[in-house]
């Protein structure tokens, strides 16, 4: 079973590209949870890229790294479960196909 954690929301990727990498460095260190997938995908129109983290199990473990990383970094996470219906069914099988439909999605930081 795997499950996604959450779509963690990069603001200016391009201009920040230094910070990003040093924010989500904890997600590849030694001991850190190893993601079964990892989802991206870059609005260039509004510099922002979402990226969809998937876990083995029910992602408890990873769900508590990646809200610390969130936290410090204030980096905004959109939960799945905040999602309506059609954008969860377009988030396992690609994100572009929802992002017209997902004005709505409430992105909250996770504390």
């Amino acid at each position: 079973m795997r499950s996604l954690v959450g779509y963690l929301v990069l603001d200016q990727p391009r201009q920040r590209y230094t910070h990003w990498v040093e924010a989500l460095a904890p997600l590849v260190e030694p001991g850190a949870p190893m993601p079964l997938q990892v989802d991206a995908y870059f609005v260039a129109a509004e510099d922002r890229a979402l990226l969809g983290l998937w876990y083995r199990g029910d992602g408890s473990v990873a769900s508590a790294l990646i809200s610390e990383i969130a936290q410090l970094a204030e980096i905004y996470i959109i939960d799945p479960t905040c999602l309506s219906e059609p954008d969860r069914a377009c988030s396992r099988t690609g994100w572009p196909a929802a992002r017209s439909s997902s004005r709505g999605v409430r992105a909250s930081r996770r504390r």
